[in-house]
């Protein structure tokens, strides 16, 4: 019995290289590429982005926001240094606020400090703080991989007119204070169309504009390595336990009470996880370990119950090993299908 379980509780885990990518794959077609193949007469202005990750953290799975703090640096890689100038310099030659030019569109509740321009490399330096959203990808919870993108693209200069093309370190992997550790830092450069809706913009109202913009993804990977301690351990000590009373003696009345009990602290705790955890419409590894945990705690407590009203007419009833039989016969069968649950119907 207990090597089954074992089994069942530690074998995603393994399976966790399959389950999960942390590959993000920038388009084929470069945001220069669509401006100039869709307008052969446009004349996009390139510009080099490059960011270097201070701190992340706080990241709420339920919601997808995470901390983020970061420093960017944006340069021009044409000759019109004019319009450059033009677009993040006021009158008086000094750098005007970052969020008059720059967007954020995920984020929230987002500040700007120590604005830089250096003219001599016409190159503008400033830092970002501020609450980011992303729409995380719960399936393989606990084993999950959380990709947390921050989204940077112009306010009002379309695509046509201003794109993003990678520096030489468009990310710079340090993050000197991060509550978590990120994994594979990735920088895409893709085309981004307001008229198809994406679900990942953090806004309270849809955003209907027939205009394309050139969009900078930065995104850190955080994966979960503390799912068998945190939360397969302790469901895997109280299943086992749940199951004793099927080779206890002919105490019933004990036994289904050992497993009631033992069965309503595991509602708690898995109620306590699934509250970290968004509506989803889809079922996660987590929900498929659990609800065959509540498989074989029905069985015990069923087996007891019979068992007892049986032995109360007839105490040596052969009927009483039998089904006793049976269901530890039944415990690697619900097991089994379990495991066939998230291996092989993992999209469910």
């Amino acid at each position: 019995m207990l090597i089954f379980l074992v089994v069942m509780l530690i074998f995603p885990f393994y399976l966790n290289p399959v389950f999960s990518s942390t590959a993000i794959h920038t388009e084929s077609e470069k945001c220069f590429e669509y401006a100039k193949n869709r307008n052969p007469e446009s004349t996009p202005h390139k510009h080099s982005i490059d960011i270097q990750l201070v701190r992340i953290g706080n990241v709420d799975t339920k919601s997808g926001a995470f901390d983020a703090d970061f420093w960017i640096w944006i340069t021009p890689l044409d000759n019109d240094v004019l319009s450059f100038q033009n677009m993040i310099l006021s009158s008086e030659k000094k750098p005007l606020p970052p969020s008059s030019w720059l967007d954020f569109p995920n984020a929230g509740n987002i500040k700007f400090s120590s604005v830089k321009f250096t003219e001599s490399r016409n190159e503008i330096l400033f830092r970002v703080t501020g609450t980011f959203y992303s729409q995380f990808d719960l399936k393989n919870f606990p084993f999950e991989v959380l990709k947390m993108n921050i989204y940077a693209e112009s306010v009002d200069r379309n695509i046509f007119d201003f794109v993003f093309v990678e520096g030489e370190n468009s990310i710079i992997e340090t993050a000197i204070m991060s509550d978590i550790y990120v994994d594979n830092p990735l920088a895409t450069i893709t085309v981004h169309n307001y008229d198809d809706y994406d679900s990942e913009y953090a806004q309270s109202e849809l955003i209907s504009l027939s205009d394309t913009f050139c969009r900078f993804t930065a995104t850190y990977v955080e994966e979960n390595n503390s799912a068998v301690i945190k939360y397969l351990l302790p469901l895997f000590l109280i299943t086992a336990l749940g199951l004793m009373p099927l080779w206890m003696g002919k105490e019933y009345a004990t036994r289904v009470v050992l497993s009631t009990f033992l069965f309503g602290g595991l509602i708690v705790f898995v109620n306590s996880i699934l509250s970290q955890l968004p509506e989803v419409s889809y079922l996660t590894i987590f929900d498929k370990i659990y609800m065959t945990v509540y498989a074989l705690f029905t069985l015990s407590i069923s087996s007891s119950v019979i068992q007892q009203r049986i032995s109360s007419s007839d105490e040596n009833s052969p009927k009483i090993q039998k089904i006793r039989n049976f269901s530890r016969l039944l415990i690697p069968i619900i097991v089994l299908i379990g495991i066939i649950s998230i291996v092989i119907f993992k999209d469910l």
